[in-house]
């Protein structure tokens, strides 16, 4: 939110033209961001927005007591505050609102992001297109990305 406001505050930027881009655990808190921001976000693009982290932890700890005090996640040290902090949050119950443009880039190989959660993206959002890459995992190859980069400079046209 902060880098949100400093952007859209600088004298070289429109502010009424910030859109917002994330991906995976980018992509998941850019739809909380579009959420309280609503109609000051022009547009939203998701690479492979990881909308089942809570689900996940949920199921990876079971109880609140099973959670360690540290965990080692792709080389990244979470601590227990992060899996408390989302334990009792539903994506979808907390999403849908922004009302805006959202475009979803998605492989249909990721092995992080299940595809019904982009089927649940498509439903909960008004104004949303979801760009299906064949083969494509969670992170895009060269020739995925730039198929991606090319749809993502199309919908930025589109929505300027």
């Amino acid at each position: 939110m902060a880098v949100f406001e400093d952007i859209s505050s600088l004298s070289m930027v429109d502010g009424s033209k910030v859109f917002l881009f994330g991906g995976s655990q980018g992509g998941f808190v850019s739809t909380l961001a579009a959420e309280a921001l609503k109609d000051r976000v022009r547009a939203l693009v998701l690479y492979y927005p990881a909308l089942n982290i809570p689900d996940d932890w949920r199921r990876n700890f079971k109880t609140a007591e099973e959670i360690p005090e540290e965990t080692d996640f792709w080389g990244m040290t979470l601590g227990k505050n992060f899996f408390v902090s989302i334990r009792d949050f539903y994506t979808f119950d907390n999403i849908g609102t922004y009302k805006g443009n959202v475009l979803i880039i998605y492989g249909d190989k990721d092995p992080i992001v299940p595809s019904g959660a982009m089927d649940k993206a498509v439903e909960t959002y008004e104004n949303i297109e979801l760009e299906v890459l064949p083969g494509e995992g969670h992170g895009f190859t060269p020739e995925g990305g730039k198929k991606a980069v090319s749809k993502v400079i199309e919908f930025i046209k589109a929505n300027s």
